[in-house]
């Protein structure tokens, strides 16, 4: 039931609480909770907390269309449910004082069929770049392109777009995803007596490079290091066994602690040395963001987003994906260099709090509502 009387229809992909979902939170934050409603798919930790916020939610059965390959009767059957899905909600919704329609994912069409049928402006936020759509790339992306304004949170996700979609409607929003005052600095710990702690965050899968931190830390051990790998996340069973099994092969398997699905990441982050961020490609990179805010160091791979966010030798380190030596070299760069990582410890923080809030986010997302 639709308690209030929304002006804006959010539409997430999913309920749970990944970056695409807290991203979503950080700008409801900055909204009145009458104006807007959300829809999902299902219940879950993000209905949770749009219930803490006072924020109307419906659920509604729509489907995405990636993930699958050479299967067009199913992606027939998908388009037709979420056509039929957005007329059933617009329906729904006619009776509200709805403007604008905002769709936070990419993985699903439903809300801009959902805006065709409230006859209202549809704004799409693309945060990760897909291929494997129902109807090919070039097809969806222009499904895409209808849209008044097609968001992104990274200008290399803009120019993966811009072969698609008219310049005009292409427009870059960093995340913020910073809601909390600047932390006191955390002094670099003896590595004579204590355990290196590294920690990798995020969905547990093949594009976010873990392997190569439990890689890494194999190469540490080997040349007498005492290190830990946090590993802060979960994902498919297949994919989390895969990175046991390898730690295992290699000899780590006591030194990586699997911590699953964690609501708030940040004291682990921030109990950290160093965040590894290991993404094969990265639109933006929300954990890098987040582990400069606590004043922890980041090695990163130099793919997308990232390289937008952090400034190699000053406010983190860079490796080339895959490659593991370099990896383990740049963490080693920072166990032993003390002056080189209070200095990223600062310039990281400073970036981050002058360029990654929630409120220069959410001003950002307002002004582009009111253009709309």
């Amino acid at each position: 039931m639709i308690e209030q009387q929304p002006q804006i229809v959010l539409v997430s992909h999913a309920s749970g609480l990944c970056g695409a979902e807290r991203s979503l939170l950080d700008f409801l934050d900055g909204l009145e909770p009458n104006q807007c409603i959300v829809i999902l798919p299902s219940e879950g930790p993000l209905t949770q907390a749009l219930a803490e916020r006072g924020v109307d939610y419906t659920i509604a059965k729509y489907h995405a269309w990636v993930g699958r390959k050479g299967k067009p009767l199913r992606a027939i059957y998908r388009m037709l449910c979420n056509i039929w899905q957005a007329f059933w909600l617009a329906r729904k919704l006619g009776s509200h004082p709805i403007q604008l329609v905002y769709v936070n994912t990419t993985t699903t069409p439903f809300g801009s069929w959902l805006a065709r049928f409230l006859k209202v402006p549809c704004v799409w936020h693309v945060r990760e770049w897909l291929e494997h759509f129902d109807f090919g790339i070039a097809r969806s992306l222009k499904v895409i392109g209808t849209s008044k304004y097609v968001l992104t949170n990274s200008n290399a996700m803009a120019a993966k777009l811009a072969s698609f979609i008219e310049p005009e409607k292409l427009c870059t929003v960093y995340n913020g995803p910073i809601t909390w005052q600047p932390p006191t600095l955390r002094q670099k710990p003896a590595i004579t007596d204590k355990k290196i702690k590294l920690c990798v965050a995020g969905t547990v899968y093949e594009n976010k490079g873990f392997i190569d931190a439990v890689r890494a830390i194999a190469l540490l051990k080997n040349q007498g290091v005492l290190v830990q790998l946090d590993v802060i996340g979960d994902g498919r069973e297949g994919d989390v066994n895969k990175l046991k099994a390898e730690a295992e092969t290699l000899g780590v398997g006591l030194n990586v602690v699997w911590h699953g699905f964690v609501e708030q990441p940040l004291p682990l982050i921030a109990a950290s040395h160093i965040c590894l961020v290991c993404s094969r490609q990265e639109a933006f990179g929300r954990v890098a963001v987040e582990a400069m805010s606590m004043g922890t160091p980041v090695v990163s791979t130099a793919v997308g987003g990232l390289l937008e966010i952090i400034v190699d030798g000053e406010t983190g380190l860079f490796y080339s994906p895959g490659d593991v030596e370099s990896l383990a070299n740049q963490i080693l760069k920072l166990i032993h260099e003390s002056k080189l990582y209070v200095q990223i410890q600062k310039q990281g923080m400073t970036h981050v709090y002058e360029h990654f809030t929630a409120q220069r986010y959410q001003q950002h997302m307002k002004s582009i509502f009111e253009q709309v």
